[in-house]
């Protein structure tokens, strides 16, 4: 299979990125990106190729005081096979 996982700031965009900016600003290994109180994520995860079916999460994700608040709490956190 083949594991993929990446976040990116949420927020207003604009010509010519959707993320507001010149380039997608997002959370990857080597990242320069500097984390603070009060930024919001778009964070994703899934697995791809496994011979049965693909697996995708997602959450959006706020930069708290005392860590990190998942905002999409209707996201189930359990697995689902169909």
């Amino acid at each position: 299979y083949h594991r993929h996982h990446c976040g990116y700031i949420v927020s207003i965009g604009f010509p010519p990125s959707w993320t507001g900016g010149s380039k997608v600003v997002g959370l990857a290994p080597g990242s320069d990106l500097e984390l603070k109180v009060g930024m919001t994520f778009h964070a994703h995860s899934w697995f791809t190729n496994t011979d049965v079916v693909d697996y995708f999460i997602s959450n959006t994700v706020l930069l708290g005081e005392n860590g990190a608040e998942v905002l999409t709490s209707e996201t189930p956190q359990t697995l689902i096979v169909r």
